[in-house]
């Protein structure tokens, strides 16, 4: 009788212990496709799961449908990244990028290649799904980046694939009458990204909509960001600092950066003048390559301006060694 325990037992633990966790989250998102090999263009059976920090959940198998190999699933909203993987095959994982209100019953279709095991590794997939709402009773023409036009692709609430580079990018809307409805900018990283397009119907001449990028706006006039003696890299806080400024700027267009650069007053004051302007191209660099638009950026440089001759206290030299970000309208 304790062995026949002991072995039902076992069986619970090693099953529950094994067992990859079950889905939690009620909101998701439905995503179709099917995996394939590039070299050869065969789909592949294949294993989805989905990762929340460490934690593993298996979403499902693949299943032949019309003699194509697809699967079938539900993302839930708490997952970070997806992961593909198919025997005899590299494991495909795809970082999750969610811009905007993604609602519940999203539905898209994907298509993943997979590179087999001896074969080298793919290039890092990035793959965009727009979900664009906008009124029944308005005709409204979407372009990217000025040149895309995509009205011949949607219909409402649907997602679609859009092959574009990770990057910074405009996505705008008019009426037939010419009226701008949406002014767009966003930032589109590599993997997954889910992205809302929405038009108000009781606000329907809306310029410009924010992207929620799921960081917090705090309102903000100026920031003081400090350097190293003699250097203008930027520490690792000053670009935490930098990436909030960045998103608070592309949220909202009537925004503009005014940059300045300071040194300390040690050395030669040309070269300290230098130094001051490389600090500014620094910051106004990283704000670029963050997405905000150089237009919005404007960068001045002025040395040890703040500081006489004279003044030898460490403590102060210290405090100039800065770049100063005034934030203000257009």
């Amino acid at each position: 009788m304790l062995a026949y325990v002991l072995s039902i037992l076992l069986h619970i633990c090693s099953n529950g212990f094994n067992q990859l966790l079950p889905i939690q989250d009620k909101n998701t998102v439905k995503i179709g496709g099917f995996c394939y090999d590039p070299a050869n263009g065969f789909d592949l059976k294949v294993h989805v799961y989905a990762f929340e920090g460490e934690k593993k959940i298996s979403l499902g198998e693949s299943k032949v449908n019309n003699r194509i190999n697809k699967f079938k699933i539900q993302l839930p909203n708490s997952a970070e990244f997806l992961l593909f993987e198919s025997e005899g095959y590299r494991a495909t994982k795809m970082p999750i990028r969610r811009i905007g209100n993604i609602e519940e019953n999203f539905e898209f279709e994907m298509n993943v290649p997979m590179a087999s095991k001896n074969s080298p590794p793919l290039p890092s997939e990035n793959q965009l799904h727009w979900h664009f709402t906008f009124p029944e009773n308005k005709n409204v023409e979407f372009k990217v980046n000025n040149i895309l036009v995509l009205n011949p692709l949607i219909r409402n609430n649907y997602l679609y694939l859009i092959p574009m580079q990770p990057g910074k990018h405009l996505i705008q809307a008019r009426s037939n009458e010419g009226e701008l409805l949406l002014n767009q900018e966003f930032v589109l990283e590599s993997g997954l990204t889910l992205m809302d397009v929405r038009i108000d119907a009781t606000n329907p001449s809306l310029v410009s909509r924010p992207v929620n990028v799921g960081i917090a706006k705090k309102p903000f006039d100026t920031r003081t960001l400090y350097f190293d003696q003699s250097n203008y890299d930027l520490k690792t806080e000053v670009k935490a600092t930098l990436d909030s400024i960045a998103t608070f700027l592309i949220e909202d267009f009537k925004l503009k950066a005014h940059v300045t650069g300071y040194t300390d007053n040690v050395g030669d004051r040309d070269k300290n003048m230098t130094l001051s302007e490389y600090r500014a191209r620094a910051i106004g660099g990283y704000l670029i390559q963050k997405g905000v638009s150089a237009e919005r950026i404007k960068m001045n440089w002025r040395g040890d301006e703040g500081l006489s001759a004279n003044d030898k206290s460490e403590q102060k030299r210290e405090k100039n060694r800065k770049a100063v970000i005034q934030i203000v309208t257009n």
